[in-house]
Parts: structure tokens; sequence; C-alpha cells
């Protein structure tokens, strides 16, 4: 029997497949994806979420022989982290040794914490344009952990925003690169904050 520590209810924001449901198109970035499923994990309300964006379409030279003229730039009124704040979510950043990164996991999902790890794209299979070819962080939730066969579960938008499942070691070896100087607390654990107690 396999043993398997998972957040049963997590679920990718799937916001953008009810307004184009012929598409499962992720919602303006992978950072706002990462936002948009905290809240609805957390049974929060998406609309600061929602309205924290100013889209620009910008002309763009480039674009004029691929695919249309113009290049959406999404802009932030307030920083990720202040709005889940303001939502009464807690962010824990930290940087774990590689060898108790599976322990992190374990110990962050089992106590009902979603996790986002970020990873070097270089080493991410799917992903054409980085695979193999160009380094470059990225964030990815990790839901779930089968100790039996060693599969990370993950939720991502490496072709479509959705659930994958892949090789622990595999996934580890997306921890450990030279990208991460740039960002050493690579580990994010979200949790409800405790509201806080009217003192009489």
């Amino acid at each position: 029997m396999e043993e398997i520590i998972s957040l049963d209810t997590f679920q990718p924001f799937d916001g953008m497949t009810k307004m184009f449901p012929h598409h499962n198109f992720p919602y303006f970035n992978c950072g706002y994806n990462l936002l948009l499923t905290l809240a609805r994990y957390f049974k929060k309300d998406e609309l600061p979420i929602l309205n924290n964006v100013i889209s620009i379409y910008r002309f763009d030279k480039q674009k004029i022989q691929t695919r249309g003229y113009f290049k959406l730039e999404v802009l932030d009124l307030e920083e990720g982290d202040q709005i889940l704040e303001e939502m009464g979510i807690s962010i824990r950043k930290k940087s774990p040794a590689l060898d108790t990164l599976q322990d992190e996991i374990i110990n962050s999902i089992s106590s009902g914490h979603p996790i986002s790890i970020f990873i070097d794209l270089f080493y991410q299979r799917g992903r054409d344009f980085y695979y193999n070819k160009k380094h470059g962080l990225h964030p990815v939730f990790v839901y779930g952990f089968n100790l039996t066969n060693e599969q990370i579960y993950t939720v991502d938008d490496i072709t479509e925003y959705r659930q994958y499942s892949l090789p622990f070691p595999e996934f580890k070896w997306s921890c450990m690169t030279s990208e991460h100087v740039k960002m050493p607390d690579y580990f994010w654990e979200y949790a409800l904050v405790p509201p806080v107690t009217m003192r009489s």
C-alpha cells in the first residue's frame, strides 16, 4: 500500500478555465497563479488579488512576424507578500539543506501548509524554451509526497496550469544550482495567521 502525504483539498486556480472553457490558461503570470491558488486553498476572497493589477498592452515590433503586435505588461499595485499578509496568510521563507529537503516538505505538508519551491527551469522537462538551454528561477507549488515511490506532487504551468507528479530526485536536482545564489531562501511555506483575540 502506498504511503502518501498530501493536502487533499489543494487545487490549482481555475478561474481562467471558467472564463475561457476551451483553454486552461494561467492568470497573468506564475506569481498570480500562486496567489490565487493560495487564496482558494485557505478559503480567502480572491478579489484583492484580482484588483491588484494594471494591464498595459505595449506595441512590440518583434511580435509582428510571429503572433500579434502587442505585449502584455502586468503592473502590481502592491507586492504579493503584502496582499497575503492583509488576507491573513503568512509566509515563512527559508533555505533548507538539500539533504533535509524531503523532510522539510513532508513536515510542511503534514502540518497542512502548502509550499512553493523555486526551481531552476534549466532542469524542468516540458519547458522547451528553458530545458537544457536557459537558467531561471520559477516557483512551483508542492502539495504532496508519495513516500513509497518517491514521487513529488506539484502544481505548475508547464504546458497548462494543473497538477503534476515527478520523481523527487529529479525535482531535487533543480533545487541545487548556482541560480539559487540569487535567491537563497528558495523554500516558502504558507500558513493562516491565527486571528488576534481581543482582551477586555
